[in-house]
């Protein structure tokens, strides 16, 4: 299939459009509280802490965007960790 997306291609690998935005790769906030407890995104305890940390810092969305680097991914980590007094 490669081949034949590079036949198609009307630019070279790599190439980007003058004023074309960056790729953001998103990673879903329950995801990433999941991976900080060991546990699933669909858990009742992640749940909890979702909206616990919803509540604290706002949308879900902006905290996503807003974690751009290891030093953000950290400090949310921090965040759902100091949430342990939550239960689903």
């Amino acid at each position: 299939v490669l081949h034949r997306v590079e036949a198609l291609a009307d630019r070279p690998e790599g190439a980007r459009r003058p004023g074309a935005k960056p790729f953001e790769h998103l990673v879903p906030l329950p995801e990433v509280i999941a991976a900080s407890e060991g546990g699933t995104a669909a858990s009742g305890r992640v749940n909890a802490k979702y909206e616990a940390l919803l509540r604290k810092l706002g949308d879900a969305f902006g905290l996503v965007l807003a974690m751009t680097g290891t030093s953000a991914l950290l400090l949310i980590i921090t965040l759902v960790s100091s949430l342990t007094a939550v239960t689903p």
